[in-house]
């Protein structure tokens, strides 16, 4: 039996090492940091999303999952 499922990835390998450490300093966020933790966190997370998004989009993927009929 097996089952198919669509899930979210990225080609991480297809980022260039060369532009990302000049990109992942994040300006607004080393100059005007949020003062409340949960505001900084969502700071961080939306900055590092738009990051990701920017060196490796993400795209849909459908996989199918196989399972295994154990063997009496």
């Amino acid at each position: 039996m097996s089952v198919k499922k669509t899930i979210r990835a990225r080609k991480l390998r297809a980022t260039t090492i060369e532009e990302f450490p000049s990109d992942i300093r994040l300006p607004r966020l080393c100059t005007d940091p949020a003062v409340d933790v949960c505001d900084l966190v969502d700071q961080y997370s939306n900055k590092l999303f738009l990051l990701l998004d920017g060196h490796a989009p993400s795209y849909l993927k459908t996989v199918v999952l196989c399972f295994h009929q154990p063997c009496f």
